[in-house]
């Protein structure tokens, strides 16, 4: 041993294999946390923890409520007399991580998702044409009603608002699609249009962390 082999920095990368020191080698006091973060962290951002010992690195997209979306029908759908009708969702509020499908106007789960809980919210609006007008919204997943708001008999005149709305938590694996349906039957047989815009006529929803 000279002194040369105790100089500062002398053991580099250089002298040191590929995946020769492994989590066995380090102990979890090593995990310090002498810089602090000030913002709130990237989804793309670790963090390392010590599991009962054992040293783990974390996702920090997995602490979040993410993704979340809303979409809204920012042209007015038409809905013909006594059809169940979907609604076109044309227009995201915010959508994190491209759940909303822009060619079918409704949302639909990309890749990398199975059987994640996710809190679903949703409501319509839609012109009533007059006394004893029957209506009702309804979400759906994969085509099959999970979220209805009742039967309505209309006791007002032309021009009334009637309003539907439901909340619920499924869980969404890829693929799976959302959509918005709403029937109507008038007396006058005339087609009836949604009211449009992000506050009337919308679906939201985010990941839950189970």
């Amino acid at each position: 041993l000279t002194t040369s082999d105790l100089a500062d920095d002398i053991v580099n990368a250089d002298k040191i294999a590929d995946d020769a020191i492994s989590e066995e080698h380090i102990d979890p006091t090593a995990i310090t946390a002498m810089t602090a973060l000030d913002a709130l962290p990237a989804t793309t951002d670790e963090i390392l923890l010590s599991d009962a010992g054992v040293l783990k690195r974390l996702d920090a997209k997995h602490l979040f409520n993410r993704p979340y979306f809303q979409v809204y029908n920012s042209s007015a759908t038409s809905i013909p007399d006594n059809v169940t009708t979907r609604i076109l969702l044309q227009t995201a509020t915010f959508d994190t991580d491209s759940f909303h499908n822009t060619t079918d106007d409704r949302i639909y789960v990309p890749s990398g998702y199975s059987s994640v809980p996710f809190l679903l919210y949703w409501n319509m609006r839609i012109n009533m044409d007059s006394i004893g007008d029957n209506l009702w919204g309804s979400l759906r997943k994969n085509g099959s009603l999970i979220s209805s708001d009742h039967l309505f008999f209309s006791t007002a005149g032309d021009g009334e608002i009637v309003q539907f709305q439901g909340t619920v938590i499924t869980t969404l694996s890829s693929t799976d699609y959302l959509d918005l349906v709403l029937f109507q039957d008038n007396a006058s047989g005339s087609a009836k249009n949604t009211e449009a815009s992000a506050n009337n006529t919308y679906l939201g929803g985010c990941r839950l962390i189970a």
